[in-house]
C-alpha cells in the first residue's frame, strides 16, 4: 500500500509540473511577435533562407486558461501594403512540458494543426523548429514587438 501511495504521489507531481510548464510558456508568449529570420539548418549550419510562416505577418498570441480551453487565440495579421491589413484567426497551444507549439489553422476542432518544436522562449525572442529530414531543421526566429 505504501508503494502504491508513493507511485501515485510521484505521478501527480509529474503531471502538475508538466501543466505548470505549459501554463508558464503560454504566459511568456503572450503578446505581439514578428518572424525575424527563417532558415534551413543542416547539422547546425544555415544552408538557405526560407519563406516566412503564414504570410510573414504579425503574430498576436493571447493568453488563456489551458484548463478551460484546448487552444488559445492567435491572430495573424498579414500586411501586404500600407493600406491593406488582413486578419486570420487561428488557435495555439503549448504542450509537452513547454516543448511544443501547436498552431490550429482556424477555430474549428477539425482544422489542420501544425506542430513545432519550441526550441527556446525568452523575454523578447522565441525560436521554433520543424524537422524535415534526419539532420535538417526549419528554424524560425521571432522577436517581440512592443
Amino acid at each position: 500500500m505504501k508503494e502504491f501511495i508513493r507511485i501515485t504521489g510521484i505521478l501527480l507531481i509529474v503531471i502538475a509540473s508538466s501543466c505548470n510548464k505549459d501554463k508558464a510558456a503560454i504566459k511568456d508568449i503572450d503578446g505581439r511577435w514578428y518572424e525575424y529570420e527563417s532558415s534551413i539548418v543542416v547539422k547546425d549550419s544555415v544552408i538557405e533562407s526560407i519563406d516566412r510562416l503564414y504570410y510573414s505577418g504579425a503574430f498576436y498570441f493571447y493568453r488563456c486558461n489551458p484548463k478551460k480551453e484546448d487552444f488559445c487565440d492567435l491572430l495573424i495579421q498579414y500586411i501586404p501594403s500600407d493600406t491593406v491589413h488582413i486578419d486570420f484567426l487561428y488557435g495555439f497551444s503549448i504542450k509537452d512540458k513547454g516543448d511544443s507549439l501547436l498552431i490550429r489553422e482556424g477555430k474549428k476542432e477539425t482544422d489542420f494543426v501544425n506542430r513545432f518544436k519550441l526550441i527556446s522562449l525568452e523575454n523578447d525572442q522565441f525560436i521554433l523548429g520543424k524537422s524535415s529530414h534526419k539532420d535538417t531543421l526549419e528554424r524560425r526566429t521571432f522577436i517581440r514587438v512592443k
